[in-house]
């Protein structure tokens, strides 16, 4: 292969089958970049794709968005009230996975580099392996949002997404407070408080003024969330 356009060219070649066959529209510009989205019940799953030019070998990354358009909605509210960073937007995703995050988590790529289309097609099986047995039924899990506040939001809630299987894209924990709402588990004020109390107990540390600020945007944000019901 003789350019990262090539590379990213016959890796979509060989991919694209499967893809449109699990229900995802691939849209590819001229530098062969693709753009792979499908439209679900409650927003969006995506599949993002990035190529390493290690000339003359190549490296694939990639990793699958879930877009959730009822906890955008009440971020977009919130964010008219407060500014929130990273700034959200109308297909912002809440949660990121990829197989580095649940096997490898230090590590931002795991498939073999390629020289030739020969090693294209031996990643994009693995890649194909990976979609079948994990992603794509996660992807279908996650619809339901009571289920990935089982997982952040359970018996021991997590303190934050780093380094975590999944990471929910910025604002974690206000997408955390969100999800908990509109999931109906009863645990809303259990993780409200337990997300005060971590806070507060940063106030006098080195960033004590960034808790200070997450801790006004949650106060808000629980002002927001009065009138919402759970989607269940």
């Amino acid at each position: 292969m003789n350019s990262i356009v090539e590379a990213r060219g016959i890796t979509m070649k060989h991919l694209e089958k499967f893809l449109v066959s699990n229900g995802f529209a691939i849209k590819l510009n001229k530098a062969k970049e693709a753009q792979i989205e499908r439209k679900t019940k409650t927003g969006f799953d995506s599949v993002g794709i990035g190529m390493l030019d290690y000339r003359p070998y190549y490296k694939i990354t990639y990793g699958f968005n879930k877009i959730n358009l009822s906890i955008n909605e009440i971020l977009l509210r919130l964010q008219q009230i407060v500014p929130l960073s990273p700034k959200e937007e109308k297909k912002s995703r809440f949660l990121f996975f990829s197989y580095n995050t649940i096997k490898k988590p230090a590590e931002t790529s795991y498939l073999p580099d390629m020289l030739d289309e020969a090693d294209v097609k031996r990643c994009v099986d693995l890649m194909i392996g990976f979609m079948k047995e994990t992603a794509l039924p996660w992807l279908e899990k996650f619809e339901d949002l009571r289920e990935i506040e089982k997982v952040i939001n359970g018996e021991t809630p997590w303190e934050t997404d780093w380094h975590k299987p999944f990471t929910l894209g910025g604002n974690f924990h206000l997408k955390r407070l969100i999800i908990s709402k509109l999931s109906g588990s009863g645990s809303y004020y259990r993780i409200l408080e337990f997300v005060r109390q971590d806070f507060q107990s940063h106030f006098e540390d080195q960033y004590g003024s960034d808790y200070r600020q997450a801790l006004v945007q949650v106060e808000e944000l629980n002002k927001t969330l009065a009138d919402v019901k759970s989607l269940y």
